[in-house]
């Protein structure tokens, strides 16, 4: 999956596409709107990399933080250590799937400028390496998604072993409130 999606971002990268302006005066209204689109949609998927960024960093500080000095949890602390790295894996997965989101809404605005500058005879590009590279990066977003729906269904199954460790820890004698140690957002 990695070697098909390199190739195809190397085919895709193999030309220059000039970006196209959404003020410019040769394009219709329908086209400007569509660029204005798909710069609006790599804004996004940028800023939501460094949102996965950031709450990645932040679940491996957590867990680092609870494996230098865990908490008293008695028997649910082997179950608090699987929801940290079930979290860290979820996170590094959000991460993953955000970085090859924000790639493939680059070259989704790229095949949009290239498009419309061969619709409305601004300059001639070949389509089909770009076509390809929109098309593996969209393959490989799907195949990233189906794994964070696996890790969500997989942390929130420890998520709740937790809980029921934790009631059961709250119940004894050696009773610590439950917002010691933050472990569900």
């Amino acid at each position: 999956l990695f070697t098909l999606l390199s190739v195809s971002l190397l085919f895709g990268c193999g030309q220059i596409v000039r970006p196209l302006s959404a003020a410019d005066s040769r394009l219709p209204s329908e086209a400007k709107q569509r660029i204005a689109d798909a710069e609006d949609a790599v804004l996004i998927a940028r800023s939501r990399f460094r949102d996965a960024q950031l709450n990645f960093e932040r679940a491996i500080q957590r867990n680092t933080k609870f494996e230098r000095k865990p908490p008293n949890l008695g028997d649910a602390t082997n179950l608090a250590r699987q929801l940290n790295i079930a979290k860290v894996n979820l996170a590094e997965l959000e991460t993953r799937y955000a970085t090859v989101n924000q790639k493939l809404s680059q070259n989704r605005l790229k095949l949009v400028y290239a498009q419309t500058s061969m619709r409305y005879d601004i300059a001639v590009y070949d389509l089909v390496p770009l076509d390809q590279s929109v098309d593996s990066l969209r393959t490989s977003l799907l195949e990233l998604r189906k794994q964070k729906k696996k890790a969500q269904a997989e942390m929130k199954s420890v998520a709740d072993k937790w809980w029921a460790a934790y009631q059961g820890l709250a119940q004894s004698s050696s009773t610590q409130d439950f917002w010691v140690h933050e472990l569900v957002q």
